[in-house]
């Protein structure tokens, strides 16, 4: 039985819409992949271009080579949920890792309607094949969007790829990566995509069985929509639980499209990521999973990680990297951050509040530095003033009200961490006028339980 739908499906996955004059951004790529073409070509430096793979007439690579002999193969795969956009959009972002020692591989395929979902990834396949044969040494593999979603399903057991080819795979870079195609049934263009269950299960890479334990990055902008959030940590937690060392990272405030620039700076993190050794922690051997439960006083946007606290003073005025969120019109700035615990300050102007909910696997505390509170904790109203330590134990359904006509300020903070500092971001990104199914919806999938709220509890 098919549940109905609970969010837009559509906005969910509407990237354009919510990024400002991105309509403009299809015409700029192309103009500036073009002119970086004329500069090596200027420059006497080797680049093949619409190399066949197959016989239709979108498959065809082009192959940006480095200087010397190249280190390996690195494969970039395009996005545009399988319906538009080609090589030559992005030709420019193959810079990075050219400059680190790679040749760049940036393959067209058949777009849909003409093509079924699974063709295109047989179709990629072929490419890294045909690819793979030109050039010697190890292949990394990267895709933004689909393009995720096409590199890493061909980690999966049912890859089209031959397996001597698989096996020199040592590393994939899913970008804002589209992992569980289900939802997709829910929107429009799946009147151009016609997926139906079958293929969407078949698939989406968090359904699929990995091949190997090839090393996986998850790398998403902080900024994006949350169902690409969602979507990017949900591999990671899945394959991470499949013993594939997975590293997950969720960079500043990047939304859709600038999420990917950094790829034509050698020196930048998602190059680093792209074409650089796998980042492990140091001391325990483990792959990083450089989530926000993670990240600290450090730059967040730079994916600097750590989890211990270090010692000092935050100064009243400061937070983590200046960030400041809306949550539900209220303010909070994040203070300290480790693996262990998370503290925001918060401001909540009167008349708002935040409905009954349920931490399943955290310990909350307020302590109280202006104002009085309204809660209800375990379903019994309870009054909290400034000096007030507030305790919300894991598991016990509590809400949190300002129903004075003053401004209330409090230091939250939680235990462990968890994924609370990713739901902030998911929520601080949807806006004031969030769908409230739609909240409730992300805030599930960030592991915290909305309830519905008391008669008159918001007023």
């Amino acid at each position: 039985m098919k549940l109905p739908p609970l969010r837009d499906w559509d906005d969910a996955f509407a990237n354009m819409k919510h990024v400002e004059n991105s309509a403009e951004l299809p015409g700029f790529w192309a103009e500036r992949a073009a002119a970086y073409r004329a500069k090596l070509q200027a420059g006497g430096h080797r680049l093949d271009l619409d190399v066949s793979y197959g016989s239709h007439p979108r498959e065809k690579f082009d192959i940006v080579w480095p200087e010397d002999t190249p280190k390996g193969l690195a494969v970039f795969i395009h996005g545009g949920f399988w319906m538009r956009l080609e090589k030559g959009h992005w030709t420019d972002f193959a810079e990075g890792a050219r400059a680190e020692g790679w040749a760049v591989c940036l393959p067209s395929y058949t777009l849909t309607p003409e093509a079924r979902i699974h063709e295109i990834t047989a179709q990629v396949g072929r490419a890294i094949s045909t690819a793979a044969k030109l050039i010697d040494g190890p292949i990394r593999l990267s895709g933004h969007s689909a393009g995720g979603h096409l590199a890493t399903r061909m980690l999966c057991t049912d890859s089209p790829l031959p397996d001597a080819v698989r096996e020199r795979i040592v590393h994939v870079l899913s970008i804002s990566g589209l992992h569980d195609l289900r939802p997709l049934l829910n929107t429009e263009m799946n009147e151009t995509l016609h997926l139906d269950l079958d293929e969407a299960r078949a698939e989406s890479a968090v359904l699929a069985q990995p091949a190997a334990a090839t090393p996986l990055t998850c790398w998403v902008g902080g900024g994006e929509r949350p169902e690409f959030i969602r979507q990017t940590r949900l591999l990671a937690d899945m394959w991470a639980g499949l013993d594939v060392p997975v590293r997950c990272e969720v960079e500043g405030d990047h939304n859709h499209f600038t999420i990917i620039e950094g790829l034509k700076d050698p020196a930048s993190p998602i190059t680093a990521a792209f074409v650089g050794p796998f980042k492990e922690e140091a001391g325990s051997g483990a792959p990083v999973r450089a989530q926000a439960a993670q990240v600290s006083n450090s730059t967040v946007s730079k994916g600097t990680k750590m989890t211990t606290m270090a010692p000092g003073i935050v100064k009243s005025r400061e937070g983590l990297d200046e960030i400041s969120w809306n949550i539900l019109g209220q303010t909070y700035v994040p203070k300290q951050m480790t693996e262990e615990c998370f503290s925001w300050h918060a401001t909540l102007p009167p008349g708002t509040f935040v409905p009954p909910h349920i931490h399943p696997d955290q310990d909350e505390f307020l302590y109280i530095l202006e104002g009085r509170f309204d809660f209800l904790l375990d379903g019994k109203p309870v009054v909290g003033e400034p000096g007030d330590l507030v305790k919300l134990p894991r598991g016990i359904p509590h809400g949190i009200f300002n129903k004075s006509d003053s401004t209330i300020k409090t230091l939250f903070w939680v235990t462990p961490t968890a994924q609370l500092y990713d739901l902030f971001w998911a929520l601080h990104n949807m806006g004031p006028d969030a769908d409230p199914a739609e909240i409730v919806a992300v805030s599930a999938a960030h592991a915290i339980d909305f309830l519905p709220p008391e008669e008159g509890a918001g007023q």
